[in-house]
């Protein structure tokens, strides 16, 4: 799981940086494909967020990733599981203290 999750989001950071350039990234389908096949996996992973491990946390981070990149994207249609797991690895203090803020909310 630990290694799915990191893979994939390796390919969301080029396929942001490519779309942030303006290029063309030759492998654009390809990443976007290993994304959306990595997020069905995870759905269906047993995936504990009351005691993660290492691999959870990798799986917590793709969904989250998604939606700071690509909030209009959604990753959660057909994800039920992965959501409501991903909605409780938000609320960690963990989470929350990491959590992309805007400048103006940065403190």
């Amino acid at each position: 799981m630990r290694a799915l999750a990191a893979d994939a989001c390796a390919a969301a950071g080029r396929l942001f940086a490519g779309e942030r350039r303006g290029e063309p990234e030759p492998l654009h389908a390809r990443f976007v494909h290993a994304i959306e096949a990595a997020l069905d996996s995870l759905e269906g992973e047993t995936l504990d967020a009351g005691a993660p491990d290492f691999g959870e946390f990798c799986a917590a981070l793709l969904p989250g990733y998604s939606d700071f990149r690509w909030p209009d994207r959604d990753w959660r249609a057909g994800r039920p599981r992965l959501a409501a797991f991903t909605a409780v690895m938000a609320e960690r203090a963990s989470f929350q203290a990491t959590r992309h803020r805007p400048a103006a909310q940065a403190a």
